[in-house]
C-alpha cells in the first residue's frame, strides 16, 4: 500500500508535465515531503482537455468506523468491488508524486541490512532517465469521487516488482506516458496491459528519517536517514 508520499513540484510544473490546459484547484500547492491521508492533493483528470483539480486523499469508509478512510484500491479488484467500480468509468485520475514512503518490517531483510527492531521507513522513487518520470515527477493511477459536494480520491496499488519487493509486497500503480494516456482516456474499459506496462520498471530506494512517522514533520530532512544518535 502507499500511506505517505512526497510531492515537490507545484501546480504549474504539474500542468506542464501532464499537458494540462486549466487549473481548477482551490489554492496553490507548495512542496510537501509528508503527504498523508485526509490531505488535499492536486489530481489530473480529463482526456482531450486535461485539468488539474484538488481532492482529499481518502474515500469515506463509515463501515470501518467514524472518520475512517480508504486510501488505496487494488488494481486486481478495483473494477469489481462496489466501493470503487462506479468510479472506474467517469472518475479515473492521475496523482502526481515525486516518490513515496514505505516501512520495512520483514525481520530477515532488516537483519540482512543491519537494521534494528521496529519499522524502518524507506523513500522510493524513479531513477533518473526512467520512463516513469514525467519531467521531475511520477504518476500514480487514482480514482476520483465527486459526491456530497466534495472531491475525494484513492490511489491504486499493484504487486511490488523485484526492485522493491524486499521492502513491501505492494506499490502504487505507476504509469508511464502511454499508461497515463490510457488511464485518462475516454474508454470505459481501459487496456490493463497498457496501464500495467511499466509495472516491472526498477525503482530506487533509500532509508528515510523516522521523523516521517509524524505528519507534523514536513521538510526535505525526511528523505535522509537518521543519524545514529537520533534513532532512539
Amino acid at each position: 500500500m502507499c500511506g505517505r508520499f512526497v510531492r515537490v513540484p507545484g501546480t504549474k510544473e504539474i500542468m506542464s508535465a501532464f499537458s494540462v490546459s486549466m487549473d481548477l484547484t482551490s489554492r496553490p500547492f507548495s512542496p510537501s515531503y509528508n503527504v498523508a491521508p485526509s490531505h488535499l492533493l492536486p489530481v489530473v483528470v480529463g482526456s482531450n482537455h486535461r485539468v488539474v483539480e484538488d481532492a482529499v486523499w481518502g474515500f469515506l469508509a463509515p463501515w470501518k468506523g467514524q472518520n475512517s478512510l480508504v486510501i488505496n484500491a487494488r488494481v486486481e479488484s478495483v473494477f469489481e468491488k462496489p466501493t470503487f467500480r462506479r468510479f472506474t468509468t467517469g472518475g479515473r485520475c492521475v496523482i502526481p508524486l515525486s516518490g513515496y514512503y514505505e516501512w520495512l518490517t520483514n525481520e530477515e531483510t532488516k537483519s540482512r541490512l543491519g537494521l534494528g527492531k521496529g519499522k524502518h521507513p524507506f523513500f522510493i522513487s524513479a531513477e533518473e532517465g526512467s520512463s516513469l518520470r514525467h519531467h521531475s515527477m511520477m504518476a500514480a493511477a487514482g480514482l476520483l469521487s465527486r459526491e456530497r459536494d466534495e472531491r475525494r480520491c484513492v490511489m491504486l496499488t499493484q504487486s511490488a516488482n523485484s526492485s522493491i519487493g524486499h521492502i513491501h509486497d505492494r506499490m502504487p500503480l505507476l504509469l508511464d506516458q502511454r499508461g497515463v494516456g490510457e488511464w485518462l482516456g475516454e474508454s470505459n474499459a481501459p487496456n490493463l496491459e497498457v496501464i500495467l506496462g511499466a509495472s516491472e520498471i526498477a525503482l530506487q530506494s533509500s532509508q528515510a528519517s523516522h521523523e516521517v512517522n509524524s505528519v507534523r514533520n514536513n521538510s526535505p530532512r525526511l528523505l535522509e536517514p537518521d543519524l545514529p544518535d537520533t534513532l532512539f
